[in-house]
């Protein structure tokens, strides 16, 4: 399944295998992308679906523990 970056929308993709009864395996696997808090744990961000996005590495890790303010 085709994604892109939140903050500067770089293409990835996202891949969730089936395992050989068809049904979803346990891992979902992230094609040139990592999930981030967008409020970082540092300020009170939780590990919450609301608070998760996908993020290249780049910018993950140019954002480190900062907020990201969108334009």
């Amino acid at each position: 399944m085709p994604a892109k970056c939140r903050y500067c929308g770089a293409a990835g993709a996202i891949y969730w295998p089936s395992r050989s009864d068809g049904r979803p395996s346990g891992w979902v696997h992230f094609s040139g992308l990592e999930l981030d808090h967008a409020l970082p744990e540092a300020e009170g961000g939780e590990g919450v679906p609301s608070n998760i996005v996908l993020a290249c590495q780049s910018c993950n890790r140019r954002k480190h523990t900062k907020r990201w303010v969108l334009p």
